[in-house]
């Protein structure tokens, strides 16, 4: 659970995904994949309710239209850079 302790410090704005770097200049497709399937299997081990939801924004965020991540071919992109 520390590693995804670790992740979750990407986070500058719940539901938007975590950053790649400690420099906070990079939101990568594969970080943000991972930190999804971590949640997620950490909710199937504990049951606590933070894991589902954070696997859920992630999720949301990822593939959302406005983001143009993932596209309907399910293609991905690598990542993109905030504004």
């Amino acid at each position: 659970m520390q590693f995804f302790e670790e992740m979750e410090r990407g986070y500058l704005d719940k539901g938007e995904g975590i950053f790649w770097d400690k420099g906070r200049t990079y939101k990568a497709s594969i970080s943000n994949s991972l930190y999804m399937e971590l949640a997620g299997a950490l909710y199937e081990i504990t049951r606590e309710e933070r894991y589902v939801e954070v696997a859920l924004e992630t999720e949301k965020w990822f593939f959302s239209k406005e983001l143009n991540l993932v596209s309907e071919d399910f293609e991905v992109l690598d990542g993109y850079r905030p504004a």
